[in-house]
């Protein structure tokens, strides 16, 4: 069976399966063990399987245009803002352009 591991992973399966197994070693002694740090073993003993999970969307709402990417940029540089904030203004000046102002 070939595993496919995330490029950055430093556990293979059955290290986060041995992981899972032994709650009664600390966490510092499953790090030293395993030559892996602290965090990843508190990863892993959260988690109920011992699989990468995909990082990438699950959808994609829209492509892009460059002209298009070019204005969101010029946009949050220019109102600082996140894309969750400028999605939110966005959304507001539609509503206005769609009803007119009143």
């Amino acid at each position: 069976m070939k595993i496919h591991l995330h490029k950055n992973a430093t556990t293979t399966p059955a290290h986060r399966a041995f992981i899972q197994n032994n709650p009664n070693l600390s966490v510092a002694q499953l790090a030293e063990k395993i030559r892996v740090s602290k965090t990843t073993v508190q990863r892993w003993r959260k988690r109920s399987d011992v699989f990468d999970r995909p990082h990438t969307p699950n959808s994609v709402n829209k492509v892009l245009t460059p002209v298009e990417e070019v204005k969101i940029i010029l946009c949050r540089l220019a109102t600082r803002a996140g894309l969750d904030d400028l999605h939110k203004i966005i959304e507001s000046f539609s509503a206005l352009i769609v009803q007119g102002p009143a």
